[in-house]
């Protein structure tokens, strides 16, 4: 952000300029013509800043490593969508706000999505002809689910939306699919010096899978740039065993991989809720090998044996071709990659394949779960010195334990209130993460000087086993907790209504006024809860 910032201030000072001049035409419009006029001509030779800005306000978030996650197209590609008729139409009108593409996945949507921001120029002179009144438009990818389907069909009735099924594209994507196996393996030829008859052959075997995808695609030509051998013969059987859906090829890829090691990098990778940096990731691993097993302990951040910059290479030996690096952040290959790992429904039968369905997501949440609280709770740990190591545990921890469901596990939930219960060093080690900042400004008023207990932190964060694990300790339930009073009116505030049940079920006092000056019914009310109302009736 920091190259963009000038451009910002500046031209957010001009826009600020322009918008104050605008109000003032709306407040005296009859009586002005002149003034309308000019300004009218002013917002007009500044339409390009307001762009500018707009663009760079872009620059401040994550998006571009999304991004540039995707590759970039092969020319004379993606030419199936940007010539498109209703593509032509979408830029051309002044009503259709909404371009919904839908396809498959594979199909070449986050590359095509990729162009459009790289190559702006597919829309920007279109949609730059409609002067400085034009309306916000989006183009929206996605798979052709009915949970992604009923929201976008429900807009439909007030707002315009063009839509395109990629499915009616199906023959022209497998010719443009085509033309990237002739450019990949021209490139492959040359790098592996491979005579003619043998890029030929290659060629032809790719031609004759039937269903090919991009996805697909991509992992087969990584399969044979990192095959073993080199020599036409070798080559050629590489070319006889590919596998012929996007399945299989993840089963081969995984084959190959360090079963211990990959299963528990997956398993974090899955589980993170967001893409993990290689540090965040190397500190995980150390962790989560020290507790699964029984012959390392670690006590505190020194006993960590951290492998650096090598962790890249590891992550490449232990998952292969099945995990990404982009600007030092970790990615599963595709999205489908997450999707063949989680466990559905029942699980996997036992004629499946060793890879396929075999992350039990809740045991993925367990362990990252265990990772944050361990790694918040060594002793030695200076926050302000390993922040960017610290920052995930502290802003995540909370999420994975609530989807972790302990239960009974009084060992991990006695450690996750241990965290609660020293305010000041928990609020230390949060502060400056954007999930807990959020939470912070919703339910806890940073300007209150009220001592927050461990109760207060569990209840504000939605930690139900740690909750039982405190008012089951002798805890006096209707002693204040925090700025919103006791525990019951604190469980209102914020909006939890398991919490709630189990504070009335243990006998709280719901006539007690809390830090508002209301009891819990009025406040209730006044935060709009209706089902803890009823429950409270």
């Amino acid at each position: 952000m920091a190259g963009h910032a000038p451009e910002v201030l500046t031209g957010a000072k001009d826009f600020r300029t322009i918008s104050d001049n605008r109000g003032v035409i709306v407040g005296d419009a009859s009586g002005n013509a002149q003034l309308i006029g000019s300004q009218t001509n002013y917002i007009a030779q500044h339409s390009g800043v307001k762009a500018n800005i707009q663009i760079s306000l872009f620059k401040t978030s994550t998006y571009e490593s999304f991004k540039n996650f995707n590759p970039k197209r092969v020319p004379d590609t993606c030419e199936w969508f940007l010539e498109h008729e209703k593509f032509e139409e979408w830029k051309a009108s002044d009503g259709a706000d909404i371009f919904w593409l839908f396809a498959d996945p594979g199909c070449g949507k986050s590359v095509l999505a990729r162009a459009l921001v790289d190559e702006k120029n597919f829309y920007e002179g279109a949609l730059g002809d409609h002067g400085p009144g034009s309306k916000l438009k989006f183009l929206i990818t996605s798979r052709p689910y009915k949970d992604i389907e009923r929201p976008i069909r429900s807009l439909a009735s007030r707002i315009p939306i063009i839509q395109l099924n990629a499915e009616d594209e199906t023959k022209n994507i497998r010719d443009e699919i085509s033309i990237v196996v002739v450019k990949e393996l021209e490139e492959i030829a040359v790098e592996l010096e491979l005579p003619e008859d043998v890029r030929s052959s290659l060629q032809q075997r790719l031609s004759e899978i039937p269903n090919r995808t991009y996805l697909w695609l991509r992992m087969i030509l990584s399969e044979i740039r990192s095959a073993p051998g080199r020599s036409p013969k070798k080559l050629l059987r590489v070319i006889d065993n590919l596998p012929e859906t996007v399945e299989q090829a993840y089963e081969k890829i995984l084959e190959r991989c360090t079963e211990k090691d990959a299963r528990l990098a997956l398993e974090i990778i899955v589980a993170a809720k967001r893409p993990l940096t290689v540090a965040e990731i190397d500190v995980a691993l150390e962790i989560g090998s020290a507790l699964r097993s029984s012959d390392v302990v670690l006590s505190s951040y020194k006993d960590l044996d951290l492998e650096g910059d090598k962790r890249k290479e590891w992550l490449r030996m232990a998952c292969g071709l099945f995990v990404s690096i982009v600007d030092s952040q970790v990615y599963l290959i595709h999205q489908t990659a997450r999707e063949f790992l989680i466990q559905q429904g029942g699980g996997q039968s036992p004629s499946d394949r060793r890879w396929r369905q075999s992350v039990n997501y809740q045991e993925a949440q367990r362990i990252l779960s265990k990772i944050c609280i361990s790694h918040l709770l060594f002793p030695d740990f200076d926050y302000r010195r390993y922040r960017d190591n610290r920052e995930y545990s502290a802003g995540h921890w909370m999420v994975h334990f609530q989807e972790a469901h302990m239960d009974e596990d009084r060992v991990w939930i006695s450690k996750a209130a241990e965290l609660c219960n020293n305010s000041d060093r928990f609020l230390s080690m949060c502060v400056h993460t954007r999930n807990y900042l959020e939470m912070l400004e919703l339910f806890d008023p940073p300007r209150s000087s009220t001592t927050r207990s461990a109760l207060h932190w569990s209840l504000i964060f939605r930690l139900l086993d740690v909750t039982k694990f405190i008012v089951h300790s002798g805890v006096n339930r209707d002693l204040k907790v925090g700025p919103y009073g006791n525990a019951l009116e604190t469980a209102v505030t914020s909006g939890h209504e398991e919490s709630v049940e189990i504070l009335l079920l243990i006998g709280a006092n719901m006539n007690i006024s809390g830090g508002s000056g209301w009891n819990t019914l009025e406040t209730a009310c006044a935060q709009g809860h209706i089902s803890i109302l009823n429950r409270l009736l």
